[in-house]
């Protein structure tokens, strides 16, 4: 889970918004954000049992930093 003091004050380096066919005739994405100290977020759907979804927010540590 992404702790928002992870990201406070970093610069976006880019924005890659990885389009792919959404299987239905149209476009859906999962874009990364990439900063410049090397770190990333990215973002993955959350499906509850009530009917409704969440977005999930994924850092990865810049590299050689685990």
């Amino acid at each position: 889970m992404l702790n928002p003091r992870w990201i406070v004050g970093k610069t976006v380096a880019r924005v890659d918004l990885n389009p792919f066919d959404d299987g239905k005739g149209g476009t859906a994405h999962a874009p990364v954000i990439y900063f410049t100290d090397g770190s990333s977020i990215s973002f993955s759907t959350e499906e509850t049992d009530m009917e409704g979804y969440g977005i999930s927010i994924n850092y990865l540590e810049r590299p050689g930093m685990e």
